[in-house]
Formats: C-alpha cells, structure tokens, sequence
C-alpha cells in the first residue's frame, strides 16, 4: 500500500489520489520511512539527513542550517559527523525519521513499521519523539503497524486490513485530530521515571535512556565506552598478528639458514647473510635501482591502465540494460585464458619496447577489476535506491549517490588484490625478451649461477610491491572512511 502512495508501485485498478490529483509516477511531495533505517552508510549524520534537499536544489547553506536543527531537536547534536554504522539503532531510527521531516516539501509521510526492531523501551521514546516533531507541522503520517497499542497510541484514525488479498475491513476514528498524549506510559516506566522523562526538553528526552531503576545513561556515553573498548580490541589484535608475523618471519629466516648447505646445496639456495650481502651491494652500486625504475613504471602504467578500464567496462556494461548477461559469457572466456601464453603474442605484436609489458601487465588487472566492479553494482539494496527515489532523485542521481558508492568497497577490494598480478605481468614479460628491469636482472643472475643475487632482486620486487599495497591502503582509508575495519571485505 505505502508503494502505491510512494508511487514505487503502479496501480493495477483504481486510483490512488494525492492533492485530488491520481499518482502515476514517483511521488516526490511524499516521505518514506521505511521498516529498515535504509541510511546511505557511505555519508554522515549529517549528509543524511541534508540528502532530500540536496536533492531538490536547496543551496548547501540553508540545508545544512536546516539538518542541524532538526538533529538537534532530537539529541543529535554532536553526532553530525559519525557514520551509520557508529550510531545505535535507536539514533539510527531517529536519523531517518528527520530525514524526512527536514524536506519541507513533503506533506505525506509513510512509514512502514518504523519501530518493529528496536526494543520496546526504545519504540516507546521514539513514539513520543515522533509525535512531538509531527504535532503543528500540518503533514499526514500513513502508518503501517502490527503493533496494536500503538497503532491506538499514535492514530487519528485506524484502518483495518484483511489477511491476503488485503482489503480495509474496517476504518476507526481514535481521537479528534491534533489530540495527542504521551506514548510513555506508567505502565512501562515507573511513574517517577516518566514524570522525569517527560519534564525534559525533547532533545534531552531523546538522548536519555534508562539503563535501570537507579542509573540514567546517555547513548553518548554509552558508544563512547563501546568505541574504546573497540579500540584497545583492535590494538591487541594488532599487537598479535605483529608478533605472529615477527615469529614466523624468524622461523623462516632460522630454517633457510638451517637448511642451506646442510639440507639444500648454496647454490641452488644461498643463505640469508648472503642474501642481504648481494642486496645492499646492488644497492649501493645502483644497479638494483637502475632496472627497478623500469619495472616500476611498466607495473603503474599497466596498474592504472587496466584497473581504470576495467572500472569503466564495467560501469558501461551495467549502464547498457541486457549487456550483462550478454558480455559475461565472453569475459569469463577471456578471464580463464593463462595471462601468461599471451606474453609472446604482445612482444610479437609491440616489439620490445615498454608498451608489451604495460599491455600484459594491464591484462592481469582488468578482468578482476571488471568483475569486481560488477558485482558491487549487483548488490546495492532495493531499499536504498527507493528511498532516494521518493526524494526526487534522477536515474543519474541515483547511480552517482547510491549505486556507485555502494560499489567501492569491491572496486577498491579489486585494486589491492591485483597489485602483485601486475607486477607478475611486467616480469613475465621482462622474463621473455628485454634488456632492462628487475625481470632481466633475475634471469640474468639465474643463467649465471647467482642466486644470492636472485634472491635480491625477488627482495626488491617483495619491497614494491609493500610500497604499492600501502598506497593502496592509504586510498582505502581516504575513500572509504566509512568502512568498518572489522567488516571491510579488504581486511
């Protein structure tokens, strides 16, 4: 029912009126609150609640001015800046209800069981939050509920529906309009609780919930706790995997040294000290840094070829309706092909020179960015881009505020992972026919027995590639700040 007010839903019979006038479109004078929170995890607080007259043009001024209020106004003030997932889920709720009301274009409100999650102590102070905000605004509110108290507690008027197919079996007038009390009610919370509760101001009646009969706590106070125990968590987790790696890296270091000449001949295995000997020589004498320039170039000239048409490949083909399915079939052909049997065919096709190695190295990222990309634009939630909808947004205005954000955990996912497969493709192809780049400087250590030299330059090639993965790294944080580190699919 809420969809064919929403207009999210065409009418098979009948009509469905707004303002007299029958809704045959989205239906943008309309708010939809839905049972989820359905907030854009990607943007603040604040960027939220602004996001509806964002979208209908409002300067950034006024809706800014505009959205603080109304986040004040129910005890949201100092929480502009946190993201969705660093909110409660009673904050969570009261975020999207604002989100609403801040529009003041819409005259209807629909809300889908709004409070069906939320515990019941929570549902009762959101009741009352909603019912201070809505009393003198002159809006409908179409309220869908199970909840039969409630429905009594926050109706005018109550429509009854019948099991499938739902027709309205009964419609009652509760109250006369405009009349409202408070939902908390002495049968829930002591009377000296909801005495206190309803002297408050309602942004402090918002930010007030009782833990038990003696102690009021704040949800402030309550996430700021949950946030440094999350904090020393994730120190000592940090703590742990560094000296797990500490130790294994020993234990490695301990078993080459073991093993070479007494297990495993030196020539085919050098040993550590020698190792490190031919590393800082090379170092020092520059001929590491002479062919790890090249290297480096083919690697980023082919990392940043590949991922940025790989991303926009993608982003085409989900643009194109019915490209998808066409083109899969194609590119998990193209995918399952050895990148490395196409070496020769690009030294045959480009020579030599530098292009061969940016093109394999290229073909080794694009695919798994391609792929990656289109499964992130596969998974933005329905709820998301209906909401949006409702607030006027454009099919462009959707695909750049929902669908693509939505996307970036995966793309960004898919540029950390192909970092070493383009680094393999500009070796592999180094390997096969040149003269220059860390590739060259392994195969000719290799053909003349040198592998403490070997080992040196795959030292090298380790040490880039660390380089390329904190880069990667530090673009994640900047992106996606939003991320929850334990619930990243980068790790």
């Amino acid at each position: 029912v809420l969809n064919l007010f929403a207009g999210l839903t065409e009418v098979s019979d009948g009509a469905v009126l707004h303002e007299g006038h029958p809704i045959r479109s989205i239906n943008t004078r309309g708010g939809y609150v839905t049972q989820d929170d359905n907030l854009l995890p990607w943007r603040t607080t604040l960027a939220n609640v602004e996001i509806a007259l964002e979208l209908k043009g409002v300067p950034r001024d006024e809706r800014r001015d505009k959205a603080l209020a109304y986040l004040e106004r129910v005890g949201l003030g100092g929480f502009e800046h946190h993201y969705p997932h660093e909110l409660s889920g009673g904050m969570r709720k009261r975020v999207s209800i604002v989100r609403t009301l801040v529009d003041e274009s819409v005259n209807v409100i629909l809300m889908d069981e709004p409070f069906g999650p939320l515990d019941a102590q929570t549902r009762l102070v959101l009741q009352d939050e909603l019912l201070q905000l809505w009393q003198g605004s002159g809006r409908t509110i179409v309220f869908v509920t199970h909840d039969l108290v409630e429905a009594i507690t926050l109706s005018d008027r109550i429509a009854i529906f019948t099991r499938a197919p739902g027709t309205i079996k009964c419609s009652i007038f509760t109250r006369r309009p405009g009349l409202r009390t408070s939902t908390i009610r002495f049968g829930t919370i002591s009377a000296q609780k909801s005495r206190a509760v309803l002297s408050l101001p309602l942004a402090e009646r918002a930010r007030s919930i009782w833990i038990d009969d003696r102690v009021p706590g704040r949800e402030s106070e309550v996430l700021r706790r949950e946030a440094a125990r999350t904090e020393r968590q994730e120190r000592g987790r940090r703590t742990a995997v560094a000296a797990w790696q500490i130790l294994l890296l020993g234990a490695l270091l301990a078993w080459w040294w073991g093993a070479s000449g007494r297990i495993v001949d030196r020539l085919f295995l050098s040993d550590p000290v020698s190792v490190a000997r031919a590393f800082w020589r090379m170092l020092v004498d520059g001929s590491l840094g002479f062919h790890l320039q090249y290297t480096l170039t083919e690697t980023l000239l082919g990392y940043a070829l590949g991922a940025s048409s790989g991303l926009l490949a993608a982003v085409g083909t989900w643009l194109v309706p019915g490209a998808a399915p066409a083109l899969r079939p194609l590119v998990l052909l193209a995918y399952a092909t050895p990148k490395i049997a196409l070496a020769p065919l690009m030294i045959l096709w480009f020579g030599i020179g530098i292009f061969p190695k940016v093109i394999l190295a290229a073909t080794f990222v694009f695919f798994v960015v391609y792929l990656n990309t289109m499964a992130g634009l596969g998974t933005v939630s329905g709820g998301l881009v209906n909401v949006v909808r409702v607030m006027g947004a454009t099919p462009a205005a959707v695909f750049r505020k929902v669908v693509l954000p939505n996307a970036m955990p995966f793309v960004v996912a898919g540029l950390r992972i192909t970092i070493p497969a383009a680094l393999i493709g500009a070796i592999v192809a180094e390997f096969i026919s040149s003269n220059r780049g860390v590739g060259y400087l392994i195969n000719a250590a290799s053909s003349r027995y040198r592998t403490a030299d070997v080992f040196a330059g795959i030292f090298g090639l380790l040490i880039l590639m660390m380089a390329m993965n904190a880069g990667v790294s530090t673009l994640e944080r900047w992106w996606l700040p939003w991320v929850p580190r334990e619930r990243s699919p980068l790790g």
